[in-house]
């Protein structure tokens, strides 16, 4: 575990380029979702192709908040937690009572749907995505505006995933 953490704060020292920052940035927000689909796979038996399209609307509705005007990350993640609360609840609806391939299968027709609605629709900006999206501000004075601090950012995140999954894990519901 110390050896770990003495890892995660590598990129913190000077020599650390922009490339490999961004690099470990990237490696970090796929441990979290490697940790969640570790959760659903190993601990319950489902397979689920659809994590890509939680994490897709997540991200997109933050950019949303964003390009309009909400520089709150705090506000931005919870309309994130909502908007994705919201398709997770619709999705679950079909898939909670297959199994198997089956549920597999209805997973991956609902991340198709979102694959296909964020790429032909102008909102999400088509092919390109949505492009100069304003940094967001965790607290008024502080911007997430550099490399640095959106990996200590998604740092504190997967530790936070983490220890909600070892949590989980253990406890009775686990």
């Amino acid at each position: 575990m110390v050896v770990g953490l003495l890892v995660a704060l590598l990129p913190a020292l000077p020599f650390m380029s922009k490339f490999y920052l961004l690099l470990a940035f990237d490696a970090l927000l796929f441990g979290a979702i490697a940790m969640s689909l570790d959760l659903l796979i190993g601990y319950t038996g489902l397979v689920s192709f659809g994590h890509a399209a939680f994490f897709g609307l997540g991200a997109y509705s933050t950019a949303i908040l964003l390009e309009r005007g909400v520089l709150s990350l705090w506000a931005c993640l919870v309309a994130a937690v909502l908007v994705v609360g919201l398709y997770a609840l619709v999705v679950s609806y079909f898939a909670t009572a297959r199994r198997g391939i089956y549920f597999a299968l209805l997973t991956l027709i609902f991340a198709e749907v979102v694959y296909t609605f964020s790429r032909y629709t102008q909102t999400f900006g088509g092919s390109d995505g949505i492009q100069g999206v304003p940094a967001p501000r965790l607290m008024p004075a502080f911007a997430i505006d550099t490399p640095l601090r959106n990996y200590y950012v998604v740092l504190a995140y997967l530790a936070l995933a983490y220890l909600v999954c070892r949590v989980l894990v253990a406890s009775h519901f686990g």
